[in-house]
Protein backbone atom coordinates (compact mmCIF):
# COMPACT_ATOMS: atom_id res chain seq x y z
CA UNK A 1 0.00 0.00 0.00
CA UNK A 2 1.33 3.45 -0.86
CA UNK A 3 2.01 5.64 2.16
CA UNK A 4 0.16 8.63 0.68
CA UNK A 5 -3.16 6.76 0.44
CA UNK A 6 -5.35 7.25 3.53
CA UNK A 7 -5.91 3.84 5.11
CA UNK A 8 -6.83 1.99 8.27
CA UNK A 9 -3.60 0.92 9.97
CA UNK A 10 -3.51 -2.68 11.19
CA UNK A 11 -0.72 -4.08 13.33
CA UNK A 12 -0.53 -7.86 13.79
CA UNK A 13 1.70 -10.46 15.41
CA UNK A 14 1.10 -12.98 12.61
CA UNK A 15 0.19 -11.66 9.17
CA UNK A 16 -1.06 -15.11 8.08
CA UNK A 17 -3.59 -15.38 10.90
CA UNK A 18 -7.07 -16.38 9.77
CA UNK A 19 -8.41 -13.77 12.19
CA UNK A 20 -6.76 -10.87 10.38
CA UNK A 21 -7.84 -12.17 6.99
CA UNK A 22 -11.49 -12.12 8.01
CA UNK A 23 -11.22 -8.67 9.59
CA UNK A 24 -9.58 -7.39 6.39
CA UNK A 25 -12.37 -8.90 4.27
CA UNK A 26 -14.89 -6.88 6.30
CA UNK A 27 -12.94 -3.68 5.68
CA UNK A 28 -12.67 -4.49 1.95
CA UNK A 29 -16.44 -5.03 1.72
CA UNK A 30 -16.91 -1.42 2.82
CA UNK A 31 -14.40 -0.17 0.23
CA UNK A 32 -11.90 1.38 2.66
CA UNK A 33 -8.14 0.85 2.12
CA UNK A 34 -6.05 -0.72 4.86
CA UNK A 35 -2.38 -1.34 5.51
CA UNK A 36 -1.12 -4.35 7.49
CA UNK A 37 2.23 -4.42 9.27
CA UNK A 38 3.60 -7.33 11.25
CA UNK A 39 5.31 -6.35 14.48
CA UNK A 40 5.73 -7.29 18.12
CA UNK A 41 4.01 -5.25 20.80
CA UNK A 42 3.33 -5.69 24.49
CA UNK A 43 0.15 -3.69 25.09
CA UNK A 44 -2.47 -4.26 22.39
CA UNK A 45 -4.65 -1.28 23.39
CA UNK A 46 -1.67 1.06 23.42
CA UNK A 47 -0.57 -0.24 19.99
CA UNK A 48 -4.05 0.27 18.52
CA UNK A 49 -4.09 3.83 19.87
CA UNK A 50 -0.58 4.52 18.54
CA UNK A 51 -1.39 3.41 15.01
CA UNK A 52 -4.73 5.26 15.04
CA UNK A 53 -2.64 8.41 15.59
CA UNK A 54 -0.52 7.50 12.54
CA UNK A 55 -3.51 6.72 10.31
CA UNK A 56 -4.78 9.53 8.08
CA UNK A 57 -8.22 8.01 8.63
CA UNK A 58 -7.70 8.04 12.44
CA UNK A 59 -8.46 4.32 12.87
CA UNK A 60 -6.02 1.67 14.09
CA UNK A 61 -6.52 -2.04 14.68
CA UNK A 62 -4.11 -4.20 16.67
CA UNK A 63 -4.44 -8.00 16.60
CA UNK A 64 -2.62 -10.64 18.62
CA UNK A 65 -3.44 -14.30 19.17
CA UNK A 66 -6.11 -13.55 21.80
CA UNK A 67 -7.90 -10.34 20.85
CA UNK A 68 -8.36 -7.54 18.36
CA UNK A 69 -8.71 -3.89 19.36
CA UNK A 70 -10.11 -1.05 17.24
CA UNK A 71 -9.08 2.41 18.34
CA UNK A 72 -10.07 5.85 17.11
CA UNK A 73 -7.53 8.66 17.45
CA UNK A 74 -9.95 11.01 19.19
CA UNK A 75 -10.65 8.60 22.06
CA UNK A 76 -8.62 8.33 25.26
CA UNK A 77 -5.66 5.96 25.03
CA UNK A 78 -7.14 3.51 27.53
CA UNK A 79 -10.68 3.62 26.06
CA UNK A 80 -10.71 1.82 22.68
CA UNK A 81 -13.80 1.70 20.53
CA UNK A 82 -14.05 -2.13 20.40
CA UNK A 83 -12.27 -5.09 21.95
CA UNK A 84 -12.99 -8.51 20.48
CA UNK A 85 -11.87 -11.78 22.07
CA UNK A 86 -10.78 -13.99 19.17
CA UNK A 87 -10.87 -17.53 20.54
CA UNK A 88 -14.03 -19.24 19.31
CA UNK A 89 -15.24 -16.20 17.38
CA UNK A 90 -17.14 -16.99 14.20
CA UNK A 91 -15.69 -15.73 10.90
CA UNK A 92 -18.87 -13.75 10.22
CA UNK A 93 -18.39 -11.82 13.44
CA UNK A 94 -14.79 -11.06 12.50
CA UNK A 95 -15.96 -9.62 9.18
CA UNK A 96 -18.52 -7.47 10.97
CA UNK A 97 -15.74 -6.22 13.22
CA UNK A 98 -13.68 -5.15 10.18
CA UNK A 99 -16.75 -3.69 8.53
CA UNK A 100 -17.49 -1.61 11.63
CA UNK A 101 -13.97 -0.17 11.60
CA UNK A 102 -14.62 1.00 8.03
CA UNK A 103 -18.12 2.24 8.89
CA UNK A 104 -16.61 4.46 11.57
CA UNK A 105 -14.74 6.27 8.81
CA UNK A 106 -17.75 6.38 6.51
CA UNK A 107 -19.94 7.81 9.28
CA UNK A 108 -22.64 5.18 8.90
CA UNK A 109 -24.22 2.99 11.63
CA UNK A 110 -22.39 -0.11 12.83
CA UNK A 111 -23.69 -3.55 12.00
Amino acid sequence: MRADIPSIKISVFDRNSEYIKEIAYGIEEEGIPYEITEENFYDITEKAFEISQDSRLSVGIAVNSEEAVIHFSKLKKDKPLFILRLQGTETGRLRIYGSNAARLIKGIPFK
